[in-house]
């Protein structure tokens, strides 16, 4: 953005038409990651429970599953039933549960669950159409466009 509010204005495009698109984008981008942030305040929302044979997961809303550990997968950071996730951590790496309640209670259980990689986690949510990754994708890809229109507008 800086970039472009210091080129010097070519193609016939004036300074305030130029500042006016760099606004624009600006308001765009910000726009488009609401739904992001939407879903994932919603991931945070649920909640992780075990009693030693099964895992019991409340979803937001209020509603509470019992499910074996089979009907699981996870991988370091992340627990999916169906197309539901469960965050363990934050992108930082940084526990959501109290220390050692995870390894305590949940890993054990994690043995006869299927363990994912970070591109077999990202594929199993496309394929259950999460909506945090979907609304990630597409508030990427509408960035992606927007940039280009405007790069475009810029440069003619």
């Amino acid at each position: 953005m800086y970039a472009w509010s210091c080129r010097p204005s070519g193609g016939g495009i004036n300074d305030t038409t130029q500042f006016g698109l760099v606004l624009l984008t600006m308001c765009l981008l910000v726009a488009v990651f609401i739904p992001t942030i939407h879903f994932s305040a919603q991931a945070f929302r649920r909640r992780l429970g075990s009693d030693g044979e099964y895992v019991y997961l409340e979803m937001q809303g209020g509603r509470h599953l019992r499910v074996k550990p089979e009907q699981l997968a996870y991988n370091i950071r992340i627990i999916l039933f169906g197309r539901h996730t469960f965050p363990l951590m934050t992108n930082r790496h940084n526990s959501l549960y109290a220390k050692d309640e995870v390894t305590t209670w949940l890993a054990p259980l994690l043995r006869d669950a299927e363990k994912l990689s970070e591109w077999q986690l990202i594929k199993r949510q496309w394929k259950n159409r999460d909506p945090l990754l979907l609304a990630t994708t597409g508030a990427i890809a509408f960035m992606l466009l927007t940039l280009l229109i405007i790069e475009l507008l810029l440069n003619r």
